[in-house]
């Protein structure tokens, strides 16, 4: 598109009428002529076509006369480049004409002054070829391009939580005001009722008056309109312009009609959230003070955004379902509660792994003794799952079991070991373990502790040392003869043991998660608290660090006299 600077000479003496006759025949380019005073002298087929006017009723007549929309424009155009004598080409021009009233159409011109033989300007032509169609493919190409972006920035930002409330108020977020002045978002509840999950606007200070409205004027699922009605039926609705018949039709009295009134609703979308056969509830997309009106196309792509939504909430749903189903089954593979001791204060902790749908393998127990005392045991079997869960199970019943008849730690780990190694290859589970057998004295407890691949315990005396118990030994269910062994500790009066899985020292990101220094550091520091808020202390100073990695597992035990 530019300007020449150049004049176009046209001697009608000297062209031959041969080729003025071919100029003119053209079938797909339109050739007009217009005189100095911007009136038709003559046009050929394709330009009256474009027009809507048969060509001789061109001739005489001005520009504005054949063309009302376009004539003020084109006679501008024409005028200037008669009185400058400077051609203009490669313009791309826009709008209506009598042809095809209502129709934006394009085209693709150029314009040139018309010399006589004495050398002053004459009048001008044109050669107009209509564009309308590439520009149509090009809009819509580009409105795709447009789409697919919008869809996968909301695909990924659904996608990015597995909380069900959050992903509905997300989705509301991104539909304004990119789809809608106003979104809302209806659900089923359990008991069948409806409950407005989420709900925006452009204006976010209108959002108070629309949650007042939901308050005030809730509506059933047996409603005759709007969200209710595409839940029961699970079809689509779109009202291209919202009459005032149906907001009286849906006012519950007259104040509730002032009130629709005043939001100036314009036009609406109602898709339902649908997934594997289920209805889960409902989308409103609403214009209002933008004046867009919606067509089947809007209809498709809102429909296009409810299916990722409803398979959004349906993910989270069953990431929610499992995780609950996992955290139940972990919860009961330990003791439902602690026992009783006679001077022993004990707590424990158990947490899953951030973002885990799987049973862990970690556990912990206190369990009786071949001579009536009693023993602390905590484990992490490799591996999540069913299998984990099954070789937790097995380890448990182990432990209690081997517990009654091995006289010392270190016997009662390799019996566990040996029923490890029967099981079948396929089943075969390893694990780490840490096993404490107490024996009261008349002033303190009598330890014995033995570890096989587990992070030895740690035991907290009154004064704030913090030491080492057991030695390092073998993971259990690899080897038929792993090396543990015995060590001999006591806890006084104010002395705490306490027996952890790595969970609670190998966060994310390793850089910032609460090491083994770390944890010593915190025990130290939490000397004279009680089992309970020792533990405390631990998990937050875990959580505050790094975001867990694995389950975290702990059990303290400590000697109050």
């Amino acid at each position: 598109m530019g300007r020449e600077r150049r004049f176009t000479v046209v001697d009608t003496d000297a062209v031959p009428s041969g080729f003025v006759d071919a100029l003119f025949g053209q079938e797909e380019i339109g050739v007009g002529l217009w005189s100095r005073d911007l009136r038709y002298v003559r046009v050929n087929p394709a330009l009256a076509a474009m027009s809507g006017r048969p060509a001789e009723e061109h001739v005489g007549r001005t520009i504005t006369e054949v063309l009302p929309q376009l004539g003020p424009e084109l006679e501008a155009l024409i005028g200037e480049v008669i009185e400058s004598g400077t051609a203009a080409t490669g313009l791309e021009l826009s709008g209506e004409t009598p042809a095809k009233p209502c129709s934006q159409r394009h085209w693709r011109a150029s314009y040139y002054p018309l010399q006589g033989p004495d050398g002053a300007v004459i009048g001008a032509g044109a050669l107009v070829v209509e564009i309308t169609d590439r520009k149509l493919a090009e809009a819509a190409l580009e409105r795709r391009e447009r789409e697919a972006s919008y869809l996968a920035a909301v695909s990924a930002s659904l996608s990015s939580s597995l909380d069900a409330q959050r992903t509905l108020r997300r989705f509301a977020r991104l539909a304004v005001p990119r789809m809608a002045d106003w979104c809302v978002i209806d659900m089923v509840a359990d008991d069948g009722s409806l409950r407005r999950a989420a709900l925006a606007h452009v204006e976010r200070a209108k959002e108070d008056l629309a949650w007042d409205l939901t308050r005030r004027y809730a509506s059933g699922p047996d409603a005759f309109e709007f969200t209710p009605k595409a839940i029961r039926s699970s079809l689509a609705e779109l009202v291209p312009e919202i009459p005032a018949s149906l907001l009286e039709r849906i006012a519950q009295d007259d104040q509730h009609l002032s009130l629709l009134q005043a939001l100036g609703l314009r036009s609406l979308m109602i898709v339902p959230l649908s997934v594997r056969g289920r209805t889960l509830g409902a989308i409103g997309f609403v214009a209002a003070q933008s004046g867009r009106r919606y067509d089947r196309h809007d209809l498709a792509l809102a429909q296009n955004l409810a299916d990722r939504c409803a398979l959004a909430l349906d993910n989270a749903g069953l990431y929610e379902e499992r995780a609950r189903i996992a955290t139940t089954l972990a919860r009961s593979l330990l003791p439902p509660r602690l026992p009783e001791i006679d001077g022993v204060d004990l707590a424990a902790r158990y947490r899953p792994g951030a973002a885990e749908l799987e049973v862990g393998g970690d556990f912990y127990d206190i369990l009786e003794t071949a001579d009536g005392c009693f023993a602390a045991a905590i484990g992490d079997v490799t591996g999540k799952g069913a299998s984990a869960a099954g070789s937790t199970a097995l380890a448990r019943h182990t432990l209690h079991t081997a517990g009654r008849y091995e006289a010392s730690a270190s016997g009662t780990l390799r019996a566990l070991n040996r029923v490890l190694l029967e099981v079948a290859e396929e089943r075969r589970s390893f694990l780490t373990a840490a096993y404490a057998r107490f024996e009261r004295q008349p002033d303190h407890l009598a330890v014995e502790v033995a570890v096989g691949g587990h992070p030895q315990p740690l035991i907290v005396r009154a004064d704030g040392t913090v030491e080492h118990a057991g030695a390092p030994g073998m993971l259990l269910g690899f080897d038929p003869d792993p090396r543990l062994s015995n060590s001999s500790h006591e806890l006084r009066r104010g002395d705490t043991m306490l027996l952890y899985t790595d969970g609670v020292t190998e966060g994310r990101p390793l850089e910032t998660a609460l090491d083994e220094a770390g944890l010593e550091r915190i025990l130290s520091g939490a000397a004279d608290l009680p089992a309970d808020e020792l533990v405390d202390r631990v998990e937050s100073a875990a959580l505050e660090r790094a975001t867990p990695h694995d389950d975290m597992a702990m059990l303290a035990l400590r000697f109050a006299g």
